[in-house]
């Protein structure tokens, strides 16, 4: 790739430029196959924006490692100037409350200027020693700021959790959220070593909690494969919950193989949700990477396309496979 689709690449991530000229610095110096030596966490507690902004666009390098993959990606975000008008939401943000770069009234207030209806919040589960995650009192205070700031801004917030699907298949959402909780998403951050066959039984328990809508990016803790997107799919659509599309470059390749499945005639009821999972309030403008998949899958099947959520709501998950 050419310095300018570098440059442009990494400019999705939304980061200040500052930080996105040191990686395009980096990655002219090193080329492709060095992300891991761009930041390795050696200043992880200098100051949150340093540590996230470089830890996202560790994510981009690796995108560049794949030629291909990087150049379709900046051929669908040139396509696309703006954020399709149907999509009324996201599913999957951070705040200040977990791993966020920017205050919860700052992502409010984005998604407000993108013409959205609604935004769902969906900081990561408390981890024990892990202050970029949430604790029981960070969703509380956020609950509180994020219904403050919608009610000034006329836009609907969803409260959210991002839990991790435990070794076992559990999920760590605290009991003491429960009332407050209007669903959650269950993502596989670590894969033990298990085989892909353990790997879906443990999405297929988390799955069947009545708190949880949707499976995101499959693809974050094992490599993309298509058997495994053909197995996912078939599961998710047996369970009647959703499967997320997430919006980050670094996922494009799994997204095509969940995206091919999907547009299978067995399984055309399976429902779908397209997620930025921004880190940044710039990161939010990623959903117009979502337009390309909107075009394949219509809108019926794509929950980002509803004004509101209340299908969705506390306890109401299986109305998905309605």
């Amino acid at each position: 790739m050419n310095d300018a689709e570098v440059m442009a690449l990494l400019k999705i991530s939304g980061v200040k430029d500052k930080y996105v000229e040191k990686a395009f610095l980096f990655f002219r110096e090193k080329g492709p196959g060095h992300a891991e030596e761009f930041y390795n966490k050696r200043d992880k507690r200098q100051y949150r924006e340093e540590h996230m902004s470089l830890e996202v666009l560790k994510i981009y390098l690796r995108t560049l490692d794949n030629e291909e993959t990087a150049k379709k990606v900046l051929e669908i975000w040139n396509e696309s100037s703006v954020i399709d008008e149907r999509i009324r939401g996201d599913f999957h943000t951070h705040t200040e409350f977990s791993d966020g770069m920017n205050t919860t009234e700052e992502v409010l207030e984005t998604a407000g200027s993108l013409g959205y209806s609604w935004i769902a919040l969906s900081d990561h589960a408390p981890v024990p020693g892990n202050s970029y995650t949430l604790t029981v009192e960070k969703y509380m205070r956020r609950t509180e700021i994020a219904e403050k700031v919608s009610k000034r801004l006329g836009i609907d917030v969803y409260h959210s959790i991002e839990a991790n699907i435990l070794e076992d298949g559990g999920l760590d959402i605290p009991e003491e959220i429960e009332g407050i909780l209007d669903f959650a998403v269950a993502s596989l951050h670590k894969s033990y070593g298990h085989s892909h066959a353990r790997i879906l039984e443990r999405i297929e328990r988390a799955l069947q909690d009545e708190r949880v809508i949707a499976l995101t990016h499959p693809f974050f803790a094992i490599d993309p494969d298509e058997k495994f997107a053909g197995e996912l799919i078939a599961l998710i659509g047996e369970t009647g919950k959703a499967v997320e599309l997430n919006l980050f470059p670094g996922y494009f390749a799994g997204n095509i193989l969940l995206l091919k499945e999907l547009l299978k005639p067995e399984n055309a009821e399976t429902r779908v949700i397209l997620s930025t999972d921004a880190h940044c309030v710039g990161g939010l403008h990623r959903m117009r990477l979502g337009n390309f998949f909107l075009e394949h899958l219509g809108p019926g099947r794509v929950l980002n396309t509803l004004d509101e959520l209340s299908i969705l709501g506390r306890r109401g998950a299986s109305l998905l496979s309605k």
